[in-house]
């Protein structure tokens, strides 16, 4: 199984899920983000694993995945690359990262003759609660091109495919830059935690091992089939109950045993106050994550304590009051 993204939030866990089902994994990776310890230590992490081999490339530029993936046969592909979020990049590169990308992803499944492809697409494209894509931010609108070429590949003989819409994402292992661990991050130092939308934002947060077992199940599963025919289907990712932020921040409170202090501001441009569906819900194949918050936010917790402080450099090293009950992952 080829894993772009390996050394990513998302491709750490995969690449993981996937090697304890006894599969070789090819992880490739151009790691160029702005966390290179925390990339670092997921890649170290996943080299230690039996049958896991790591390539370092950019897939967006032309020819470097095929050089990096010369060698072994290929048969089913995870699309992870590319820019995570709304914020801290300019619209060529998200362009670049995210829509020119999943073109070499789709011209190197072609030629090679693999069967399945998993993209991870994003509930960006939704541009909120309703029913159909409207994406309002410039992320979304690529994560919409994204999958719009990943559907034209699979009607004109590439692989079947699926695209993963994957709802707001937390866990260990994740970036310093995600909102649950800007948020511990503040809680713990005794900053303000800033609470956009006025602290009324809901979210359908989801914790990243339930988004690696359905990457798995996308992978493994049932041959999609989009309503036209075409041999690809888009697939909700997300725990069933929306949360809003506050409640989010009451979670990291108990876990972390501190009191955080809110500040509650404008939602940013392109931001949307809920990602969750209405109750009409959405004519998509929804594959619903079964962790709930409480359990997900104590495991980033101890994680984020023992581990994800030292590796953003803090001078405690990471050695501050870990969460009674909890070891970290």
């Amino acid at each position: 199984v080829l894993v772009t993204g390996a050394a990513g939030f998302l491709g750490f866990h995969v690449a993981r899920a996937r090697r304890a089902r006894g599969e070789r994994v090819l992880g490739v990776d151009r790691l160029g983000g702005p966390e290179p310890a925390l990339a670092a230590a997921r890649l170290a992490r996943r080299e230690a694993l039996d049958g896991f081999a790591f390539r370092r490339a950019a897939v967006a530029e032309a020819g470097a995945l095929e050089a990096a993936a010369s060698g072994p046969e290929i048969g089913r592909a995870v699309h992870l690359a590319g820019h995570a979020g709304l914020r801290g990049a300019d619209v060529p590169t998200l362009v670049r990262d995210n829509v020119s990308a999943t073109a070499r992803v789709l011209a190197f499944c072609r030629a090679r003759g693999v069967a399945r492809l998993v993209h991870a697409s994003s509930a960006a494209v939704y541009g909120g609660a309703g029913p159909a894509p409207a994406p309002v931010s410039a992320y979304g609108a690529t994560k919409r091109r994204a999958e719009i070429l990943v559907r034209a590949a699979a009607r004109a003989g590439g692989p079947q495919a699926v695209s993963l819409r994957c709802f707001t994402l937390y866990g260990p292992w994740s970036a310093r830059a995600s909102a649950a661990r800007a948020f511990a991050d503040a809680i713990l130092d005794g900053r303000p935690v800033r609470l956009h939308g006025h602290g009324r934002m809901r979210r359908s947060f989801t914790f990243v091992a339930d988004a690696a077992a359905a990457t798995l199940a996308a992978l493994d599963g049932f041959p999609p089939r989009d309503a036209d025919g075409a041999p690809w289907a888009a697939v909700d990712v997300r725990h069933p109950a929306a949360t809003g932020l506050e409640a989010f921040v009451d979670a990291l409170e108990a876990a972390l045993g501190r009191r955080a202090r809110r500040e509650r501001v404008p939602a940013a441009r392109g931001e949307v106050m809920a990602d969750a569906p209405g109750t009409g819900g959405r004519p998509v194949p929804c594959l619903e994550a079964p962790t709930g918050l409480g359990d997900g936010i104590a495991r980033l917790a101890a994680w984020h304590v023992a581990v994800g402080r030292g590796l953003a450099g803090d001078p405690c090293g990471g050695m501050l009051r870990r969460p009674r009950g909890r070891a970290a992952p």
